[in-house]
């Protein structure tokens, strides 16, 4: 019934016409949200950050480096989810992807700037 009201209530309104794809295309902008930041292990990753990377038994070790100057590590990071990060080497040949269940920690090394 309430539908059959509203689709009466539509043809004879002309503001009607226009209102509704006007809220519908507001709600819609509205309701995109910001990409999610990645939480637990791989908070620590953003893209274009130079790693290093361990294969141990365990799982890959992932290696940072924070507060010196910069320095060329083995890898880069290309891409940071919240089940997995791609990697890329230094020579741009080579592509990692390597899921949450096989990264056994990721370690922030602190070095002290030069006096």
């Amino acid at each position: 019934m309430f539908t059959t009201l509203f689709a009466g209530w539509m043809s004879n309104n002309r503001t009607a016409l226009v209102l509704v794809p006007l809220v519908a295309g507001l709600l819609c902008v509205a309701s995109g949200q910001a990409p999610a930041q990645p939480r637990g292990a791989l908070a620590l990753l953003s893209p274009d950050m130079p790693v290093s990377l361990t294969d141990t038994p365990a799982g890959y070790e992932i290696g940072t480096f924070v507060g010196g100057p910069d320095i060329t590590l083995g890898y880069t990071v290309l891409e940071v989810a919240p089940d997995f990060v791609v990697l890329e080497d230094i020579a741009g040949i080579r592509q990692l992807r390597i899921p949450i269940y096989a990264i056994k920690a990721v370690t922030t090394t602190a070095l002290k700037p030069k006096p």
